[in-house]
């Protein structure tokens, strides 16, 4: 079969694709029970999807359904195992923060000395950690936590240097980090370890599920599969995708910044790690802002690149959408888009308009009731009627780098004013829950 990779910097782009190949698809099968499966990363893309792209087509809608990344890759990975050997799930985050603990507290590896020894710098080999006073606790839970989404972020990312670690039996040197991470990755998955990677395992890892299966092609009816608005891929998600289109035709769709390659755009600190000299018409090419917020799809770029030259299994397409046709008036906010789509650094000299203004302020809170104000002149303009055609108040949108530090602030300006309506997403239940915030 084939795996067709399209990338855009509009998501409206990749929808209307979408909807194109999903119309294609209903068509050739014409079976109401028959459900295409479109892969999405959070249920907000799921929610305008539904709601926005297919507003036009409710019925293209009903015909799909929206399972997480993972959760699809289980399900598809999971029907290559014998019915009585499935697992039920995938390994869980906070499955694997407790098995971290309980093995920092039970110490009988003398190779995890560095890490429960931040935990209690008196702990002793063979012995269970005391955790006699309240820091000790938080900082097994906190590192605990760490090394859950390290193992996590390895096991995608870096699956070559795990499947190492629990095949290579050399001698290292004791009270090292880097043996101390190899004896984790044994004790975790290794044989014998907390999850064994066998057929029958109740939670393996993606991982170690797609090692169970990986020799043979995918069984099952060929079908397509979708994968919609993911920003960046992972080794381990490439790998597995490109498995699946040995039976399957499977379509990924990816939001990306630039159209062009800039898997060798280096950002601000890796050409000082690097010390490179900054002479003048030395980085005439770069983009600033490509090459300060893109490091995420830029690795996602060349990992692309080199699944392509890689390939040599299965037809591989990958290709940029064509944008939709665009007759507005250029902007401020529009040239800078463009000139990092596009990757250029040779930006024209326009006049100063409202699509991009850069206010500084000397406070959060003067920040806060600078947006206040600014969203409220633009909703109330005196001498207009009710049922204009202007903004409303769900029109607006405010990203706060820390919603812990914003949060009393915003609740202080916006509730103290009372003008506004709002409502606060990526809360803390430690922030958002009167309860909680009493029992801590």
């Amino acid at each position: 079969m084939s795996l067709t990779i399209l990338y855009s910097d509009r998501v409206a782009d990749l929808a209307a694709d979408l909807k194109k190949r999903l119309r294609a698809r209903s068509e050739a099968v014409n079976d109401p029970f028959n459900f295409a499966s479109v892969a999405v990363p959070n249920r907000n893309i799921e929610k305008w999807l539904r709601v926005r792209a297919f507003a036009d087509e409710p019925a293209l809608a009903a015909g799909v359904t929206f399972p997480f990344l993972d959760k699809l890759l289980f399900d598809l990975l999971s029907e290559n195992i014998p019915a009585n050997q499935r697992p039920k799930a995938l390994l869980s985050g906070e499955r694997l923060r407790y098995e971290i603990a309980r093995l920092l507290v039970e110490g009988k590896d003398p190779d995890l000395a560095p890490l429960r020894h931040y935990v209690d710098p008196a702990a002793v080999t063979d012995q269970p950690l005391a955790l006699t006073t309240d820091d000790a606790a938080r900082k097994l839970w906190q590192i605990s936590d760490r090394l859950a989404t390290l193992s996590g972020e390895y096991d995608l990312r870096r699956p070559d240097m795990v499947a190492k670690w629990l095949s290579d039996t050399s001698a290292e040197s004791a009270g090292t980090i880097a043996r101390a991470e190899r004896a984790l990755a044994r004790a975790l998955f290794g044989e014998g370890g907390r999850f064994p990677a066998a057929a029958g395992a109740e939670n393996p890892s993606l991982r170690q599920l797609f090692d169970l299966v990986r020799a043979k092609p995918p069984k099952g009816t060929a079908r397509t599969l979708f994968f919609f608005g993911q920003s960046s891929l992972s080794l381990l998600h490439a790998r597995i995708l490109k498995w699946l289109a040995r039976t399957h035709e499977v379509v990924f769709y990816h939001l990306t910044v630039c159209l062009e390659y800039w898997g060798d755009v280096e950002s601000p600190w890796e050409r000082a790690k690097n010390a490179r000299a900054v002479e003048p018409g030395a980085f005439d090419c770069e983009n600033e802002l490509l090459s300060a917020w893109g490091l995420a799809g830029r690795e996602t770029m060349r990992l692309l690149v080199d699944l392509e030259e890689e390939n040599r299994e299965v037809k591989l397409d990958i290709h940029a959408l064509d944008p939709a046709p665009d007759n507005r008036e250029p902007t401020v906010l529009s040239t800078v888009q463009s000139s990092v789509r596009t990757r250029t650094s040779e930006l024209p000299r326009l006049a100063q308009d409202a699509s991009l203004q850069l206010v500084k302020s000397q406070s959060i809170r003067r920040e806060v009731e600078t947006v206040y104000n600014a969203i409220l002149g633009a909703v109330w303009r005196p001498g207009e009627v009710d049922g204009g055609n202007g903004p409303t108040f769900s029109d607006f949108a405010v990203l706060v780098p820390d919603m812990a530090t914003y949060r009393p602030v915003i609740e202080e300006v916006f509730d103290g004013r009372g003008q506004i309506p709002y409502g606060l997403v990526d809360g803390a239940a430690s922030q958002d829950s009167a309860l909680l915030r009493c029992l801590l």
